[in-house]
């Protein structure tokens, strides 16, 4: 259940908990991380796992090391990102900037993805979803349900979708739906049209 104040809805919501490592003990003071799955309130996790064990808990201080495929590493202060945007601004030199900002593509870096051909990125990009003769290649370990990253044959992000068909359908058939377009990432008009309106 999440905490009373919180930014959702108070429903009860059941998330994994892939590990929960106790790291020390001292005295009635732990010190635990846990991998979990998104949406996890963790103050909320503290308190249960003190209830089920009869001692009551609280959570003193929260430090988030890792989400989806960022790590604490590649976190940067927000100073050090004002400090490059006054040098760009003032100095026209955007080098450090650059050095902090990383390209949209690594949010969905671990996802299995399907190339586009040229021809569909801009009907991809206006909402429609993927149909076969759209597609230059695929992750052939891609199962129906699983969510995919669309990109182009330089690998710009395009879209995330979810899969309607394996590679072994997709190769078989000559027309029908691949994947089902849940968010588009790119402006349309980035690539030239290659559809027709209905």
């Amino acid at each position: 259940m999440p905490p009373l104040r919180s930014a959702v809805k108070r429903e009860l919501r059941v998330r994994t908990i892939h590990e929960l490592d106790l790291l020390e003990r001292d005295g009635r003071s732990v010190l635990f991380r846990t991998r979990c799955e998104s949406g996890t309130y963790i103050r909320t996790l503290a308190n249960d796992l003190g209830e089920a064990l009869g001692v009551g808990a609280h959570l003193t201080d929260l430090r988030r090391t890792r989400t989806g495929p960022f790590a604490e590493a590649d976190a940067r202060p927000l100073t050090e990102l004002q400090d490059a945007v006054a040098v760009w601004r003032e100095e026209a030199d955007d080098a450090h900037l650059r050095r902090l900002l990383l390209p949209m593509e690594r949010l969905f870096a671990h996802l299995p993805k399907i190339v586009l051909k040229d021809t569909a990125v801009d009907a991809i990009c206006h909402g429609a979803n993927l149909a076969v003769p759209g597609v230059a290649s695929m992750d052939p370990r891609i199962r129906k349900g699983d969510l995919v990253a669309l990109v182009t044959a330089k690998g710009e992000g395009v879209g995330l979708a979810r899969a309607e068909i394996t590679l072994t359908q997709v190769e078989s058939a000559r027309k029908g739906v691949v994947a089902d377009t849940e968010r588009v990432l790119m402006e349309p008009g980035t690539y030239a049209k290659g559809w027709r309106s209905p």
